[in-house]
């Protein structure tokens, strides 16, 4: 048997038996079971299945986690366990794949402890309901910590969510967030990623042009980039940021940023395109912008309204740094009306459709290109 999927139903003496070394796959749910039996399971896991390939559990990490072989690990929520407190780190020689949570405090333990040397993908999602992690200084610490556990792995995808949890993050009213490349300066140190995806549920740091050309310029490579949320309302991204990933990130395929500041025509600066000839024209094919839903209080921020000719120079524009993308993406975002998209707002909320218009302009130039194309033959 190479698989194995299994929950607490199961006595432990039934779960041993299909601890064979054929075993190469293992998936657990210990949901209500006593710590002590999980790392007992795992223990004999470990021993019994000695060519284990991929594991995942919702919690423990009693696993040797240097052990040959394993390539997949995914623990929903490690505890503590043998592995603490050991006085000497421990080499993961063969893991490509993590996916980890729980505990922040314990998570950063794990870090501490470990040094992996072949590690490409990495989801981690630290809680904070023990309030270990919760503002910009401890997210920059704790990504210092885990850039020493992964400096000797080749890095190529980091996916790194925060929630706080019962935790309230620090609120920052007078202009002093961190820049968010200094609050993620220790991984910029990553040089060969390739998918980026960060999101804090709050606002923790503010972005302007200078910190996506530095995300840009440390991240030459990347594919996908995703910053959901966790920037600060008046920090809205400019136009001259998505030029830096124009320019630096050349293998670009997928973008979204939580916000967008609109350029007033005429007046605000935006860089040229760079003239690049059709065929090496930038990938990138998706662009997604989120801050529809704005707190009335927010609203000042926004910057002037967006006419509908200003809405067709943001879309052309855009249109001029990507000419790949791809329309059915955007099909798909007007599929949903006005009304619709709205809902029902709670009264301290504010609909912004500028970027809808903008994409309605992006949709009707890209079909008027598509039916302007010769048929093929």
């Amino acid at each position: 048997m190479g698989k194995l999927s299994a929950d607490t139903v199961l006595e432990e003496s039934d779960l041993i038996l299909f601890f064979t070394p054929a075993l190469r796959q293992a998936a657990f749910q210990f949901a209500g079971s006593d710590e002590p039996v999980v790392i007992q399971l795992l223990r004999i896991l470990r021993e019994s299945s000695p060519f284990l390939e991929k594991i995942a559990i919702d919690m423990g990490f009693e696993l040797d986690a240097g052990k040959p072989n394993l390539r997949f690990l995914d623990v929903e929520a490690v505890v503590t366990g043998a592995w603490a407190g050991l006085g000497h780190t421990i080499s993961v020689l063969d893991l490509r794949d993590l996916s980890i949570g729980g505990d922040a405090s314990v998570v950063l333990s794990l870090f501490d402890q470990l040094r992996f040397h072949s590690l490409k993908n990495a989801k981690i999602t630290p809680s904070a309901s023990s309030g270990t992690l919760v503002g910009p200084t401890e997210v920059t610490a704790f990504l210092d910590r885990f850039y020493n556990a992964v400096s000797t792995s080749s890095l190529q995808a980091l996916h790194f969510v925060l929630d706080p949890g019962d935790q309230t993050l620090p609120e920052y009213v007078r202009g002093d967030e961190p820049n968010l490349r200094d609050l993620l300066a220790p991984i910029l140190r990553i040089r060969d990623l390739t998918s980026f995806f960060f999101e804090v549920i709050g606002a923790i740091a503010k972005a302007d042009s200078p910190d996506f050309e530095a995300l840009a310029v440390a991240w030459p490579m990347l594919e996908s980039l995703s910053i959901p949320a966790g920037l600060v309302a008046e920090s809205r991204v400019p136009l001259s940021a998505i030029h830096h990933l124009h320019r630096h990130c050349t293998r670009l395929k997928e973008l979204s940023i939580p916000d967008l500041r609109f350029p007033v025509i005429g007046i605000d600066e935006i860089p040229t395109p760079l003239n690049r000839s059709q065929a090496l024209s930038h990938p990138l094919q998706y662009l997604a912008v989120g801050g529809e839903y704005v707190f009335k209080s927010c609203i000042s921020s926004l910057g002037p309204e967006l006419s509908s000719d200003g809405a067709e120079a943001v879309a052309r524009y855009l249109l001029d740094l990507f000419p790949n993308l791809d329309a059915r993406w955007y099909e798909r975002e007007l599929r949903y009306s006005i009304p619709e998209r709205r809902g029902a707002l709670p009264s301290f909320m504010s609909f912004d459709d500028r970027w809808r218009r903008v994409v309605e302009h992006i949709s009707s130039i890209c079909s008027a290109r598509t039916e302007s194309l010769p048929e093929s033959t």
